[in-house]
């Protein structure tokens, strides 16, 4: 008789039997989740995981479309493929830890070119903006002049010297003198220019008076035919004394033509001058209205510096040796593709579930006669027709029970087969019969109709002769837990079925004598 302790005491923590647990499924640190919705990367694997092999509840049993239990929740949705690959030995630890070290070099790589291109564009972008701080610095009066290499050091230099706001530079000095000899010089050429348009207007005003005293040298060329009166030789001497003036101002060119040509180019040519020389300077000297636009600017300079001082102390030669020393190291990993591994487990389990459908026949109806085909992707199992790829809109919740059956025992064959440790032989089922009662209140024992009564056993006697072919196979035990409300009668006989007390009234799982015992 067992005695019951007067007093429950802890001889071990939650964690500690965790732990036990943990290596019992042969899971340490390094099996992780890779995240998706409400998990982590690198989340743990807990042994709970596994045990979404072992278990077919009352609301799984004839779901249509889920196959496993927990899957409203994040965490056990996520772990599912995982757990479907190690259990099945579809996968290792060995090869999860090489692909998980593949991918980490795969995100470090990654993560070093965008840094390398990052410093590329980022030098280019400081030159660019350096140069123009520089620039702004010279109009500034804060330098004397641009280098011709504009670097890190030197705008520091800029921001540790900065010279008072009214303080100049050479360029801005030389800006100044060249600007006012280029005004001066347009100056001149504007007045020559201007001189030389009205020494054109004079002349062709005199060469209309010219025109007019034309007739002047026929009268000459008639004189001895003209009555010619004691005035007549003062007039012709006076208009004749005018001509020859005009002939010679009205000559095509004068001497001060030539003057006005030649100062127009002498100072064309000092104008040119002075234009590239402004256009190598800086532009034109600004001044700060107060202090503060000082500060602001030297500011905004040491706000660059800290922005580009990584930039410009990285290597992009360290990078690219980085990246190649990380793509050697991956090159070398052999990690297995596990896709040809899973692609044989699916048929695996194909080839279990069709000796298995064909064993429940007799209970499938229009189905016998159909292939199985288990969805690696959704995660269930799935008839289609002979000689075809059509999948089956499968209706009866009797079929999606037995459906049900047929996948979760070909995937513990298929675990048992690979000899992994991560899947316990054993199976926990509620309720097969459930699809036969329908939806009225459970009672102790549920009569049901005497057609059903023949699929409720076969059911059973698929559970019973799966132990057999596990034992013969492959010298393993299995165990399945199946809590059931139908009468006795339609599985007591079956092989490898217990039947075990029912608890009700004084009949419970702690015996009432036990109790009594230990009070007395």
């Amino acid at each position: 008789m067992r005695h019951l302790p007067d007093k429950p005491v802890a001889n071990t923590s939650g964690d500690d039997i965790k732990a036990i647990l943990q290596s019992e499924f042969d899971l340490d640190s390094s099996v992780v989740l890779y995240g998706g919705r409400g998990v982590r990367t690198g989340t743990q694997v807990s042994f709970r995981y596994f045990l979404l092999f072992n278990t077919l509840s009352e609301d799984i049993i004839t779901n249509t479309s889920a196959y496993f239990d927990h899957q409203q929740k994040d965490r056990y949705r996520v772990a599912l493929p995982r757990v479907l690959d190690l259990g099945l030995g579809i996968d290792n630890l060995e090869n999860i830890a090489l692909r998980e070290r593949r991918d980490e070099i795969k995100r470090l790589i990654e993560k070093l070119e965008k840094k390398k291109n990052a410093i590329s564009n980022g030098r280019h972008l400081f030159e660019s903006e350096a140069r123009q701080l520089a620039a702004s610095a010279a109009e500034y009066g804060l330098i004397e002049k641009v280098p011709s290499s504009v670097t890190i050091e030197f705008l520091r230099e800029i921001v540790k010297d900065a010279p008072e706001p009214q303080a100049t530079g050479e360029d801005a000095k030389r800006l100044s003198t060249a600007r006012s000899q280029l005004f001066e010089i347009n100056r001149k050429m504007r007045r020559l220019r201007e001189f030389a348009d009205e020494h054109k207007q004079y002349k062709a005003t005199l060469k209309v008076t010219l025109d007019s005293l034309k007739p002047l040298d026929t009268l000459l060329e008639q004189s001895s035919q003209l009555l010619k009166t004691p005035l007549f030789d003062d007039l012709i001497d006076c208009l004749n004394a005018d001509l020859r003036v005009l002939k010679k101002a009205t000559a095509a060119r004068q001497p001060v033509d030539t003057q006005v040509s030649a100062m127009l180019e002498a100072l064309a040519e000092k104008k040119t001058a002075l234009e590239e020389l402004i256009e190598s300077l800086p532009k034109a000297q600004k001044s700060f209205d107060d202090a503060m636009q000082l500060v602001k600017f030297v500011t905004r300079i040491e706000t660059k510096l800290e922005t580009y001082s990584a930039v410009v102390s990285d290597e992009r030669e360290d990078y690219e040796s980085q990246i190649s020393a990380l793509k050697a190291d991956h090159d070398d990993m052999s990690v297995v593709d596990v896709a040809s591994a899973r692609n044989s487990t699916v048929g695996q389990i194909n080839d279990i579930s069709r000796e298995l459908l064909r064993e429940a026949a007799s209970a499938m109806d229009n189905y016998a006669s159909y292939q199985t085909s288990f969805n690696y992707d959704e995660k269930k199992l799935q008839l289609r027709r002979p000689q075809s790829s059509f999948i089956e809109n499968v209706g009866s919740s009797s079929n999606h029970m037995f459906l049900h059956l047929f996948m979760f025992l070909a995937l513990h064959e298929a675990a048992i087969s690979k000899g992994g440790n991560f899947v316990p032989a054993f199976l926990f089922i509620d309720q097969p019969s459930r699809p036969y009662y329908g939806e009225e209140k459970i009672m102790d024992e549920v009569h049901i109709k005497r057609s059903d009564q023949a699929k409720v056993s076969r059911a059973f006697e698929l559970l019973g002769s799966f132990v057999d072919r596990l034992r013969k196979n492959y010298g393993a035990e299995f165990q399945m837990i199946v809590l059931e409300h139908v009468p006795v009668e339609l599985f007591k006989d079956i092989a490898n079925v217990t039947v075990l007390p029912e608890f009700r009234e004084d009949n419970a799982l702690i015996p009432a004598h036990w109790l009594a015992g230990h009070h007395s």
